[in-house]
């Protein structure tokens, strides 16, 4: 057993640009690292929803460039998942959630969060890789509203022509505003795996990739039995550092 040690988050979504503010999250390792001889075979999907591997590639991104890949294999062990994933293959999203779940309790900081907040803060710093990732989808736009109208039409377009059994969530947009500096957009997301939370993590992480601060506020929710998640968002300029 190795001596236990603390680490905290090293990259933001903000990319130092001004935008939402980071989340700093302190991790306690006080264990050596179980063998990945043990990790449970693959399940089967059944009728079950499912995510794309992408998403636990960029999941293992943050945790590794944030921590390290001891912490990512103890993640794996909680959470008690097979722990191999193809960016192109399609996997229950109770694994998803499990990780996610799994990170936050090896967190100290993290300790007595609920899995939405934890799956906000995966959706924020899953931003910086992401951008990484796919910088096209980024670099036509200045604002985080004209990024977000993307979604479906360009976004979620590219997304089927590389992954055409991905199931893409459904963004309608309302109230769309641009008033000097202050741009917003009324989100409506549905998906049958009802992870908004990660939906809005997304979105506070683009903000912070453009430069800006976002509010987001959750106005009704599919997990309390609403048939849509409404999400009012409003994104404002950062003023930029100044020396002093």
């Amino acid at each position: 057993m190795r001596d236990a040690g603390i680490k905290a988050t090293g990259r933001t979504a903000a990319s130092g640009k001004g935008g939402a503010p980071p989340v700093r999250v302190v991790v306690i390792v006080d264990r050596a690292v179980s063998s990945t001889e043990s990790r449970h075979a693959e399940p089967r999907l059944e009728n079950r929803p499912t995510v794309k591997g992408i998403l636990f590639n960029l999941l293992e991104d943050v945790v590794v460039d944030a921590y390290d890949i001891d912490l990512w294999d103890r993640v794996i062990d909680r959470a008690g998942v097979h722990g191999s994933y193809s960016s192109v293959g399609r996997y229950d999203e109770r694994e998803l959630k499990a990780l996610v779940g799994g990170l936050g309790e090896l967190c100290s900081a993290a300790r007595g969060a609920s899995d939405g907040e934890m799956l906000k803060w995966f959706g924020v710093q899953a931003m910086v890789p992401l951008a990484e990732r796919y910088p096209a989808f980024f670099e036509p736009h200045d604002h985080t509203v004209d990024f977000i109208l993307t979604l479906n039409d360009v976004i979620h377009a590219e997304v089927l022509k590389l992954h055409p059994d991905a199931e893409v969530p459904t963004f309608q947009f309302s109230g769309v505003r641009r008033t000097g500096g202050v741009s917003s957009v009324t989100l409506h997301y549905t998906s049958g795996r009802m992870m908004c939370a990660l939906a809005e993590g997304f979105t506070i992480g683009a903000a912070g990739r453009f430069g800006e601060r976002a509010t987001v506020r959750h106005r009704s929710c599919m997990l309390d039995g609403d048939t849509e998640c409404r999400m009012d968002c409003t994104f404002e300029r950062s003023a930029p550092n100044v020396d002093s």
